[in-house]
């Protein structure tokens, strides 16, 4: 039997926090037809397996400027998608552990509030009345803090885009795989699926860890590789803990969730990376080390689940934002390295603004694949 063919305004490749959202953007842009093709089910990916954290703690102004921008989205996303996602700014928290790294810290806050985002430097004694949870004997020398950092409940927040985006009258085909792509003689694409193929003048790449293959099918490199990171989350104990919170020494960050359980993951970026999603029991092991050492009074928490999820790396960590030279009406949102969810609605709005020929953000071009294609 015959599949069949869509003529649609604009594809979306990929039903996580990217697709989802880069489809709401088009469709409230008014862009009529919009299909969402997501090979699985919506947040089956790297989205449903994130820890929900937010921040504009990053190393470079462009960084900051585009996490500034999508925190502030955030802020009014509720309301505008009339959906609880479950925001909470708590802070977060970046621990220092070498004058080196204090002096550096401190350089970034400067950055960081010269373009008006209020992170500030906090002295021991103060961390200690901040958090007296938190193991001083440990040796951090203080700590970055931003107020207006958070977390959010990454399956409520995707879910919100794709239910508003169906409101406006928009499509999602979920377990619908791509199966090639071809560039059509007079523009556009023909996106070949295994629910029909989908005929339209706009493609965006959203497919997250998979996105250097929707690369492959147009002929065109998207240097982007998928490593596995593991995650745990721990029985529900009494709230205490209402910020993020990052130590490099313990390479830990974990925060504290609504209904008590903690959400930890520790990555030794000096042990190699797996291309696979099977959990570990050294994974398991270094961050109850790490957990007993830096937290004591969680040293007998017990562990729930364990899971582990792709981040999409690039070869400088940072994100792949915007269009490519030579493919006209192809653009993509993928990259993130770990920060995906909290880009999402800046970066994606950023895009749509492209495609369309509006107007984008002072940040975005510093963000376009060529710079690392050179």
């Amino acid at each position: 039997m015959a599949l069949s063919v869509h003529t649609v305004d604009a594809v979306v490749v990929g039903g996580g926090i990217m697709g989802c959202a880069a489809a709401y953007y088009l469709r409230l842009a008014g862009i009529s037809k919009v299909a969402v093709v997501e090979r699985d089910s919506l947040c089956s990916g790297s989205t449903g397996r994130c820890a929900g954290g937010f921040r504009q703690q990053f190393p470079t102004i462009n960084e900051c400027r585009l996490a500034k921008d999508s925190i502030k989205m955030i802020e009014t996303l509720e309301d505008e998608l009339e959906y609880d996602m479950e925001v909470r700014q708590g802070g977060y928290l970046v621990l220092s552990y070498t004058k080196e790294h204090a002096k550096d810290a401190k350089e970034k806050i400067t950055m960081q509030n010269s373009i008006g985002i209020p992170v500030r430097w906090m002295e021991v004694p103060e961390i200690e009345s901040f958090a007296p949870w938190l193991n001083s004997e440990e040796g951090f020398v203080g700590a970055a803090f931003c107020p207006t950092d958070g977390t959010l409940n990454p399956f409520k927040m995707a879910y919100a885009y794709a239910k508003k985006f169906q409101n406006l009258g928009g499509k999602v085909y979920q377990h619908t795989e791509v199966r090639e792509i071809r560039r059509l003689p007079g523009g556009g694409f023909r996106t070949v699926t295994t629910n029909g193929e989908f005929c339209s003048p706009l493609l965006f790449n959203c497919a997250g860890a998979y996105s250097a293959k929707i690369g492959e099918m147009l002929g065109h490199a998207i240097p982007i590789v998928p490593l596995a990171r593991e995650k745990i989350i721990t029985e529900p104990v009494k709230y205490f803990q209402p910020f993020l919170c990052n130590s490099p020494l313990h390479t830990l960050h974990f925060n504290q969730t609504a209904h008590g359980s903690f959400l930890m993951s520790c990555a030794n970026m000096s042990l190699k990376q797996r291309g696979d999603l099977r959990n570990t029991w050294r994974f398991t092991q270094e961050t109850a080390d790490a957990v007993a050492r830096l937290l004591p009074v969680l040293k007998k928490i017990r562990i729930v689940r364990q899971w582990a999820g792709y981040y999409e790396t690039t070869p400088d960590g940072r994100p792949f934002i915007g269009g490519i030279k030579g493919i006209d009406g192809f653009y993509q949102s993928a990259g993130y390295n770990g920060h995906g969810l909290m880009l999402a609605p800046a970066a994606t709005k950023a895009i749509v603004d492209e495609a369309l020929g509006g107007t984008v953000p002072e940040w975005y071009g510093a963000f376009a694949m060529s710079r690392v294609e050179k």
